[in-house]
């Protein structure tokens, strides 16, 4: 099961099915079985908050918690939990031949973005690009 625990140790549960994949589309626009599309789409915090809202709003009933409340509680860890979370769910909705192909790609993509997060690396590219901008400026 795929979940995420929000600023509040909250635990939320995302599953995805046909019927929630429909909803979501109507509600918000964003097609999650659309692989290539809603990955991109994702990476945008504002949606990722809205497809949470959508995927969790009927566990956020039980508990009485509203959405600006559910939020709220979306810090940058949880973010990141979350954004595993809906991905896994997305990933254990196809046939399992289509999942491991989808995992090893998502894991990939996983690696690509902590290796451009590395802080020395970061640091590296923004000294390099600097020191480019200088020359070209300085005109030697």
């Amino acid at each position: 099961m795929n979940k995420f625990t929000d600023a509040n140790k909250r635990e939320w549960f995302i599953a995805i099915d046909y019927p929630t994949s429909e909803r979501v589309k109507a509600e918000l626009g964003v097609d999650l079985l659309d692989v290539k599309g809603s990955w991109s789409q994702l990476g945008e915090l504002p949606v990722l908050a809205e497809v949470a809202w959508a995927l969790c709003k009927s566990q956020a009933a039980e508990r009485e918690v509203s959405r600006d409340n559910f939020w709220a509680a979306l810090d940058g860890d949880a973010f990141e939990d979350l954004l595993a979370a809906v991905v896994g769910a997305v990933i254990d909705f196809f046939p399992r031949q289509k999942r491991e192909a989808m995992r090893k790609t998502w894991e990939k993509l996983q690696e690509r973005m902590n290796k451009q997060a590395d802080p020395a690396k970061l640091e590296a590219a923004i000294d390099a690009a600097i020191d480019e901008a200088l020359t070209e400026l300085s005109g030697k």
